[in-house]
């Protein structure tokens, strides 16, 4: 009986080592094909350089790349500048006085009308009226008979300047609102009227039109797209001709304005 059982486990045994190893195969052979698709299924899901590329977007090289860019739907763009003025004409009203005058009170009316040609460069025409009077102590020194150097005051002003706005930004309003502005540069000529003054009691000048020369600076802070509240200082030079001796004598004055400017026509490029 014992040497039966022998021969039957080695008649039996090749038959159950090589089954398995077969067994070890077909796993082996199945766990294969499980790595084989898991690969395809990573390199499919993977996009190639192309695509990869392609759903990147453009590359942005210079400035003409931006417009290949798709905007955004959800994100508000805040636009160079909120108030354009290329190609549009500005009406500025303001009202005015005199800063540096020690001898007479000047206020009055001041009109301009000007043109961009772009959005830093413009030239505008300019109209001023003062009204003049006598400040305390020049009626003062008037009744004593004592002569003041004040004797020559703006009465008209005429003239044209180039304006240059290099700079603009936003002010914050009490964290509250944005508001656009430009700052600005100005220079041009023109011919002012001069007025005499009453303290002129021994000394008289001549009221005709003087040359002037003036610069300014200022600032446009953006109401909406076609109004703006403005405000502008100016330096103005001319000389004065005496009617006695014929001797000219240089004067400036120092304005500030203050008021409004309409711009036109609407502006449907921006």
């Amino acid at each position: 009986m014992k040497k039966l059982f022998i021969l039957l486990l080695l008649v039996y045994s090749p038959t159950l080592f090589a089954q398995d190893a077969k067994d070890d195969a077909s796993i082996d052979e199945i766990e294969g094909l499980f790595n084989e698709t898991e690969e395809e299924d990573v390199r499919s899901a993977r996009p190639s350089a192309p695509e990869k590329a392609e759903s990147e977007g453009p590359k942005v090289k210079d400035l003409a790349d931006l417009s290949k860019l798709e905007t955004f739907d959800d994100i508000a763009v805040i636009q160079r500048r909120y108030l354009p003025k290329t190609g549009r004409f500005e009406l500025y009203i303001a009202g005015g006085t005199n800063l540096n005058d020690s001898f007479f009170v000047g206020n009055g009316i001041n009109l301009r009308f000007g043109y961009y040609l772009s959005e830093r460069w413009g030239i505008e025409g300019i109209y001023s009226y003062i009204q003049n009077d006598n400040r305390d102590v020049t009626n003062e020194l008037l009744n004593r008979g004592v002569n003041t150097e004040g004797m020559v005051a703006t009465d008209q002003y005429m003239g044209a300047d180039i304006k240059w706005t290099p700079i603009y930004g936003k002010y914050a309003y009490f964290n509250e609102k944005i508001i656009p502005f430009d700052l600005y540069f100005s220079a041009g000529m023109g011919m002012t009227t001069p007025k005499l003054g009453d303290s002129a009691a021994n000394t008289s000048f001549s009221p005709d039109q003087a040359l002037t020369y003036r610069v300014g600076t200022g600032q446009i802070f953006a109401l909406t797209k076609w109004m703006a509240f403005r405000w502008d200082l100016s330096w103005h030079f001319f000389s004065a001709k005496s009617t006695i001796n014929s001797s000219e004598s240089l004067h400036n004055n120092l304005f500030l304005n203050v008021g409004l400017s309409f711009f036109f026509p609407e502006a449907k490029y921006r």
